[in-house]
Formats: structure tokens, C-alpha cells, sequence
């Protein structure tokens, strides 16, 4: 059977598609029967696709289907809004980056997605979400999750729309953000990053030693970067930083409504 279908070309970070005639029956490394257009997802000027209608109407004509992406981006299909992926102006107000997909699984529309903190941290939140945000070149886009699943130190996951491996490809690359308000809620002394961002440290003599730029996990345990301004011998002030592991010995309180971390840490170290 004949089918028009996307065949990817272009880089890793700048995909583009040829819209292909192929026979599902023929397995010949990829090959096509003829080229009838081009989809380029990331053009921001000059022309995102191309279809050479006249070859569509015979390849129809003579029993061709077409793939559920091409059938929509020929109208045939679902509008955006309808097929579960929809373009948007902006994020939720309490969006948090929790990931990226790296990549399709399988060729059925699921994608496979790294989080930034690990399946048992941010990965919580892609399983939990049913709304999910994927930002890319600026492309800002609300997907609503079928499915989702810890594989190995990713998650899987299917969205309403995202039929084909075609489908998922287009989305590698892309950011992915679920709201603050779908984390699963934490055990007392647990504690999510983005929640410790911002936070003013303080040490037990009352010295303040700056504030939570981020956080970084060396394997062990996660480790407060915090940043301070520091006056140099001439009198400019530049940023500076403190790397203070996010451990017991340590970490002595952490008053998230106080907006403040007391900690085990001299002025000097």
C-alpha cells in the first residue's frame, strides 16, 4: 500500500521533512517513490510547507492513504486544538521546566522525555501532570497527556493528537513544563528545587551568605549554589559564589514561608 507520509532530514536542532509517497510493502533502506512537497517546523521566514497538490489528487486518486500528520497538515485531520497539541501566547503563571524531550519511542506517537532532577524528583511531576507545556524556538505549546510511564531514568509518554513516530520527532528538542500545583506532594524535610531558588542563607552566627542561585546533584547529594556580591581590593563588587552541600551536617532549617535556609557554614569557607 502506498502512503504519504514525513521522511526527516535536516539537523538534529533544525528538522525538516519531505512529504513522501512510499509502499509500505517495499524495504528498501527508506527509499522513496517520489518526493510530493516539504514541511519545515522551525521556518520563521519563507515558506513552512509546500505541497505539490496535483501529485496528492493522483497519488489519492490511485488508492494512496495518508499518514495521520500529513492529513493534517493538508486539513485533512484534526485542527490543532482538536488533535490535543495547541500553539499558545504564554505559559501558566507557576510553569516550571521539569524536562525535555530527547526522543520518539516506538511508532506510535509516544515520546521519550529526560527529566532534569530524576523519575523520582521532576520525573513525579511528568506523571502526575495531564497537562503539559513544550517550549521550542520560541514555539510555545499546550499538550494534554494520553498516557505516561517511568522507563528507566526517563518517562514515556503519549499525547492526544501525537499518532505517529513522525509526529513525535517534530517534538524532540522541545522544553517541557507542567505547573507547581501538579508536583506530588513531598514527605515532611523533602523538598523540590525550584522551591529553594531565591532563598537567603544565612549562617548560625546570622551572617548572611547570600542567596540560592540553583542547585546541582554531584551523584550523592544535591549541593546549594549560592551567589553573593563580593568587594574586590579596588572596590568593584562582583558576583561570587558558595557551594554548600544540601545535607543534614549542614543544612540546619529551611523556613520555605520565611523565604530563608540557616546552615552549618563559616563566612570564609
Amino acid at each position: 500500500m502506498v502512503t504519504i507520509r514525513l521522511a526527516r532530514g535536516g539537523s538534529k536542532k533544525r528538522p525538516f521533512y519531505n512529504i513522501v509517497a512510499t509502499d509500505s510493502r517495499s524495504r528498501r533502506d527508506g527509499r522513496f517513490i517520489e518526493r510530493v512537497g516539504f514541511y519545515n517546523p522551525v521556518a520563521t521566514k519563507g515558506e513552512s510547507l509546500r505541497i505539490a497538490q496535483d501529485r496528492l489528487t493522483y497519488w489519492q486518486g490511485v488508492g494512496a492513504q495518508l499518514s495521520p500528520t500529513v492529513a493534517r497538515l493538508v486539513g485533512g485531520g484534526a485542527s490543532p486544538s482538536e488533535s490535543g497539541i495547541e500553539t499558545l501566547e504564554s505559559l501558566p503563571e507557576d510553569e516550571v521546566e521539569v524536562g525535555a524531550v530527547v526522543d520518539a519511542y516506538g511508532v506510535k506517537g509516544w515520546l521519550k522525555i529526560a527529566p532534569h532532577a530524576g523519575v523520582g524528583s521532576s520525573g513525579g511531576a511528568l506523571l502526575r501532570a495531564k497537562s503539559w507545556w513544550l517550549v521550542k524556538d520560541s514555539v510555545r505549546r499546550a499538550a494534554q497527556v494520553v498516557s505516561s510511564r517511568a522507563h528507566s531514568a526517563t518517562v514515556v509518554a503519549q499525547f492526544a493528537g501525537c499518532a505517529d513516530r513522525d509526529d513525535a520527532l517534530a517534538l524532540r528538542g522541545c522544553a517541557v513544563y507542567v505547573r507547581r500545583a501538579d508536583f506530588p506532594v513531598l514527605e515532611r524535610n523533602e523538598y523540590y528545587w525550584v522551591d529553594l531558588i531565591g532563598l537567603a542563607v544565612f549562617n548560625e552566627a546570622g551572617d548572611a551568605l547570600g542567596r540560592v542561585a540553583d542547585l546541582m546533584d554531584n551523584g550523592a547529594h544535591s549541593i546549594l549554589r549560592i551567589e553573593y556580591d563580593r568587594s574586590g581590593d579596588d572596590g568593584r563588587v562582583t558576583k561570587a559564589e558558595r557551594l554548600i552541600p544540601f545535607v543534614d551536617a549542614y543544612v540546619k532549617t529551611v523556613d520555605q514561608p520565611g523565604r530563608r535556609i540557616v546552615v552549618d557554614w563559616g563566612v570564609d569557607y
